[in-house]
């Protein structure tokens, strides 16, 4: 769950924006198309996995 604090006169504009990137999402996953996270510290060889950040903890 993630809270969000957005001022009175943006909610429209955050609601707004909030299901575009659901639309996007959904677009994503019927196409297939899998989220990439990339994870590396200095020195480290990169970790990459094709689900989830937290996959990478």
């Amino acid at each position: 769950m993630t809270l969000r604090v957005v001022p009175e006169g943006l909610a429209g504009a955050a609601a707004q924006a909030e299901a575009q990137s659901a639309g996007l999402g959904t677009a994503r996953a019927a196409a297939g198309i899998a989220q990439v996270s990339v994870s590396y510290a200095a020195g480290d060889t990169a970790a990459v996995s094709n689900g989830p950040a937290s996959d990478l903890a």
